[in-house]
């Protein structure tokens, strides 16, 4: 008896030491998740962000298209070097940011009267859906030491059937550490203005800006069975989760010289020039490096 009620004492305490060396991995995995808001939709009287110009570009508080509070912002641009200056009226210490690969900076865009087509094969309808007006959109963080990083990225807009959707727009902190070659530290790793840009002219509204921890993996979803023949444009579409991530889609028709990239983008298209068994492959990749890629595939039989 007095065996057992010794082995159930330690039974009690090393269950006891199990639970708390979960909570204390809890806590790690909480510290380690960074999320706040930098801007929600606050008029200008209550914002924390001041709009300037940068170039001929322009940027202003409205109360048209709010997606959070009261207001968003509404950007003019005209030109990877004439967009809109968000100037912070604190500047934002991102130095705990800086040291996680998995940290974004996070902005909620919407791209009014731009639109684009999707096809689907199993209906054959094609239906509007949201797009950027842009190939690429540039980002200049201005930080309180003076110090300047620069980021020129294409924009991938996922697929929404409501054309005015609100979509995001993120890139990493980790992208602008390596830009300064290493995480950087004290003012360096305080934002001071974020300066937003597209390629082209045009109008947006930004509804939401904050920093988030992403984890969410790459996960592609199946690819859709199609009737192919010779001699005829087959239309491939991908769609992935990835989270913040700004994905690539990258396409091989035929992997038995292995997986390489014959085609890339969300949708493409392909003419199988004879007939026989192909393995069409889809690859999804995080443009950042930051998550792992991940594959899906076809097997088509195309026919004379």
């Amino acid at each position: 008896m007095r065996t057992m009620m010794r082995l159930n004492r330690v039974g009690v305490a090393l269950c006891g030491a199990t639970l708390a060396a979960l909570a204390v991995s809890a806590a790690a995995r909480q510290k380690d998740v960074i999320s706040f808001f930098l801007y929600k939709g606050e008029s200008e009287a209550g914002s924390a962000i001041r709009l300037a110009s940068w170039g001929s570009g322009k940027a202003e508080y409205t109360r048209e298209a709010v997606l959070n509070g009261d207001s968003s912002i509404k950007v003019t641009t005209h030109g990877l070097y004439q967009g809109a200056r968000f100037d912070f009226k604190n500047p934002v210490d991102l130095a705990a940011a800086f040291q996680n690969k998995k940290t974004y900076l996070r902005m909620m865009a919407r791209f009014p009267g731009s639109s684009g087509s999707a096809f689907d094969n199993s209906s054959l309808q094609t239906s509007s859906v949201a797009a950027s007006p842009f190939d690429k959109m540039r980002f200049l963080a201005i930080m309180s030491n003076g110090k300047q990083y620069e980021l020129i990225r294409p924009v991938d807009v996922p697929p929404s059937e409501d054309v005015d959707a609100y979509i995001p727009l993120a890139f990493p902190l980790a992208a602008l550490a390596k830009a300064a070659k290493a995480a950087p530290t004290g003012e360096g790793a305080k934002l001071k203005s974020l300066v937003i840009a597209g390629d082209k002219y045009a109008q947006f509204n930004i509804g939401e800006v904050g920093i988030i921890t992403d984890d969410t993996e790459i996960s592609p979803a199946p690819l859709d069975d199609q009737i192919a023949f010779i001699n005829s444009d087959l239309l491939f579409t991908g769609s992935a989760e990835g989270g913040a991530s700004t994905l690539k889609f990258s396409w091989d028709w035929d992997d038995k010289d292995g997986i390489q990239e014959d085609a890339s983008g969300r949708s493409v298209s392909h003419t199988f020039r004879k007939a026989g068994k192909f393995t069409v492959t889809l690859t999804v990749s995080d443009i950042d490096k930051v998550k792992t890629a991940h594959t899906t595939r076809l097997e088509l039989d195309v026919q004379q």
